[in-house]
């Protein structure tokens, strides 16, 4: 990287190292030279040793029919780390179940552990499937240029969260 667009002057930060500027991605390089981002070095959650990517999650879980859309954070976890959580806007003609009518399963429902077995079902590997679902139901927090605030999600969950009590 020389420089940015319409601006000769660079200032040199801890983002670029001999020339080039490291955006935080993370990715891999297939056998034919094609890039494949997986998502952001910031935004991973390591939930039990393991590397998670919100990003993944977040397409596995927006194609099921029932998902609006999905934002997927890391919360605290004692003993794993993080867990992954994923906050969830259904789509208008569906929904909402919780647990204790989910064995009716009637057309168009949804639930957290509809969404489970739909992320089993797409092969996503055990450790990377959501551990909570909550239902969100307004627009999710973003920046100007439409961009999630995760953090700012997760402070709210983090909020409404019963965390337990040795009392």
């Amino acid at each position: 990287m020389v420089g940015y667009w319409v601006n000769n002057k660079f200032i040199s930060s801890d983002s670029v190292r001999n020339g080039w500027l490291d955006t935080g991605d993370t990715g891999w390089m297939d056998k034919s030279g094609n890039l494949w981002l997986m998502g952001r070095q910031k935004g991973r959650i390591k939930s039990g040793g393991e590397n998670v990517y919100p990003e993944e999650v977040e397409l596995v879980l927006s194609q099921h029919p029932g998902v609006a859309k999905v934002v997927v954070v890391g919360v605290p976890d004692s003993r794993l780390g993080e867990k992954v959580i994923a906050c969830v806007s259904i789509r208008d003609d569906w929904k909402w179940v919780d647990a204790r009518v989910e064995n009716q399963r009637e057309g168009n429902e949804v639930s957290g552990q509809i969404l489970q077995d739909h992320c089993r079902l797409k092969n996503l590997s055990r450790f990377k499937v959501p551990r909570s679902y909550y239902r969100w139901r307004r627009p999710f927090p973003v920046t100007s240029t439409g961009k999630i605030r995760r953090e700012e999600l997760k402070r709210e969950i983090l909020a409404n969260m019963q965390l337990p009590s040795n009392l």
